[in-house]
């Protein structure tokens, strides 16, 4: 009789099956394997559902965890104070390569535009480069090329390389924002940590134009500064390169491996984002209107309110003040309150601040409202950023990052020439790079520089040696400002009283150094038919070095405001045929040639026979 087995069992409990999805839903392709559904991209509306919730752990690095990341972020602030410094740069530089070079204003903008195209050119390289040496490389790439311009700079070359050389800080720069940015984004605490960062930019820019004015008023040498910025630059490569040490480019292959298989698909694909696409849109009009506050402010202040260039200058420096103060103090608040309601403030605050700055008509109102819109913008860059990586997944941080800020460097080159433009074009105020400058009739001791304006248009006319005047004959004829007298009318100084043996007055155009770069000498005639006194336009000249500027069309519009002043009829003046660029010049801005007169002119021997003329 065999063995009876016993088998236990344990009863399962079965779940109803679902239904299967419908054949419709799924996607087809025409061959290959089945893959999955593509995941659609974030949208900027989808910003608080991307964002995780408060009880999420997170797995975010933070700025002293691991511990070689404090190094990183000290070096990372450092790298960025130089970056300031060469973005501030350029504005302060133009007048000193106008006059180095001899060239006119137009040639020497070119500086504003060429570090855009290394800035474009490194945020389409900058994934390729992190995949090839990682941030490691980057880091060393990044400040080399400011090494290698500022020691190109430093050797004071042909402006056609100055140009060529600007790139390559702009190539620089541009992969600087793209690494580091989105680095500091990534990390916890980032809007605060990107407030620093880029406040230490914002110190930067602050920084190199008062050091070029020290360095253009004792030395008078350019390139110092340039010297200054190379041994900086060699700092910052060192303190970044030996930071990042360890984030090879093997070690970013193996966090962004799912999409550096095609890199270049992904990367236009990444481009084509919505979050990429509409936070670039919101950084081209963030920096363009942030640069063109900054740089149209001392031109605003001189031109509408009236002030000194050094009131001026100051109340340009307010306004950077304020921006820096405001990424330093701002950014936890921002962080703690959440960017995107921040941002919001901040911009209801700076449209308001801007209205104030328009309607306060006083200098003081003026200079307290542009130094707060500093403030109140200083945190939107960071903030934007910071946005942007919590919206897209870590493998498009760099790609994303790297194209807004580049794309926001056209906003910097393209809105302050617009704003020109319009400007001009409307007649509010004349404003270009000649707006730097400053106007005053003049006064008595000003008179040697006078007669060597005289003389230099006496050269340019090729009659050298018939300038009969001399210091003493001009203090005798022209009517001089006293010092602080300030007329009615303008905001000119006043002169001494007109009279038959002190017929004329001078203007005189000062650039935002102080220095004596023109004048116009005038005096009043009388239209009879018109029955209204006019101005007539003795000489006008405009030292070489600062031909090109707008200096001359300023000086006629000093001229031209007085004449209305008066109600008068007209503003006139006489010009040789051959001086060809003059007439042209005249004909631009809408004076009409007078061909169907002749001038007639009686000196010398024949007026005094003319005087004594009997019958």
């Amino acid at each position: 009789m065999s063995k009876t087995e016993v088998v236990t069992t344990e009863s399962i409990l079965l779940q109803p099956v679902s239904p299967p999805a419908p054949i419709a839903s799924i996607p087809r392709r025409s061959s290959g394997p089945d893959l999955p559904a593509p995941v659609p991209e974030p949208s900027v509306h989808d910003a608080e559902s991307a964002l995780p919730p408060e009880t999420a752990v997170s797995t975010a690095q933070r700025w002293n965890d691991p511990p070689r990341n404090k190094y990183r972020v000290l070096s990372c602030f450092f790298a960025f104070l130089v970056y300031g410094m060469n973005d501030g740069a350029p504005g302060a530089m133009v007048p000193l390569f106008e006059k180095y070079y001899h060239l006119p204003h137009s040639i020497v903008s070119l500086i504003f535009l060429s570090p855009m195209v290394g800035c474009v050119l490194a945020s389409f390289t900058s994934n390729r480069l992190h995949a090839i040496a990682g941030r490691r490389g980057v880091a060393l790439t990044a400040t080399g090329a400011y090494v290698l311009a500022y020691l190109g700079l430093s050797q004071h070359p042909p402006f056609a390389v100055v140009v060529c050389l600007l790139v390559l800080t702009g190539f620089g720069s541009g992969l600087m924002n793209g690494s580091w940015n989105s680095w500091f984004g990534g990390l916890v605490q980032g809007s605060t940590l990107l407030g620093f960062l880029h406040g230490f930019w914002g110190a930067g820019a602050t920084l190199s134009p008062i050091l070029i004015s020290r360095i253009a008023t004792k030395v008078e040498n350019w390139w110092i500064f340039y010297c200054l910025m190379m041994s900086l630059a060699c700092l910052a490569c060192i303190g970044v390169t030996c930071s990042f040490w360890d984030d090879t480019g093997s070690g970013f292959r193996r966090q962004n491996a799912s999409s550096l298989p095609n890199a270049q698909a992904g990367t236009l694909k990444i481009l084509k984002n919505q979050v990429t696409l509409t936070f670039s849109l919101f950084m081209v009009l963030y920096v363009g209107s942030e640069v063109t506050i900054g740089g149209w402010l001392l031109t605003f202040m001189m031109s509408v309110r009236n002030s000194s260039p050094t009131a001026s200058s100051l109340a340009t420096s307010g306004f950077w003040i304020g921006l820096t103060a405001g990424r330093f103090g701002l950014g936890w608040i921002t962080g703690y309150v959440g960017e995107r309601l921040m941002v919001t403030i901040y911009l209801l605050s700076a449209i308001g601040l801007e209205l104030g700055f328009w309607f306060g008509k006083e200098f003081a109102v003026s200079a307290v409202m542009a130094a707060l819109v500093g403030v109140s913008i200083g945190m939107l860059m960071p903030s934007g950023i910071r946005v942007m990586t919590k919206l897209l997944p870590p493998e498009k941080h760099l790609v994303s990052v790297g194209f807004a800020t580049a794309f926001a460097v056209s906003g910097s080159a393209v809105f302050p020439f617009a704003v020109g433009a319009l400007a001009e074009a409307y007649g509010v105020e004349y404003i270009n790079s000649s707006t730097m400058a400053t106007i005053r009739h003049a006064y008595r001791e000003d008179v040697p520089t006078i007669l060597g304006f005289i003389q230099g248009l006496a050269d340019y006319e090729k009659e050298s040696d018939a300038v009969k005047a001399t210091v003493e004959t001009l203090q005798n004829t022209i009517a001089f400002a006293p010092s602080g007298v300030v007329s009615p009318q303008n905001s000119l100084p006043v002169t001494e009283n007109i009279s038959a043996t002190r017929p004329s007055r001078c203007f005189l155009i000062f650039d935002e150094q102080g220095k004596a770069a023109g004048m116009a000498l005038y005096f009043y005639n009388y239209s009879t038919w018109r029955s209204k006194p006019g101005i007539y336009l003795e000489d006008l000249y405009v030292d070489p070095s600062y031909r090109g500027k707008g200096y001359g069309k300023k000086l006629l519009s000093a001229l031209a405001k007085e004449v209305v002043a008066m109600d008068g009829g007209r503003l006139e003046w006489s010009v040789l045929k051959w001086n060809e660029p003059s007439i042209k010049f005249y004909g631009l801005i809408g004076a009409t040639a007078m061909n169907e007169w002749v001038g007639m002119r009686v000196d010398g021997p024949t007026l005094d026979k003319l005087a004594n003329l009997t019958d």
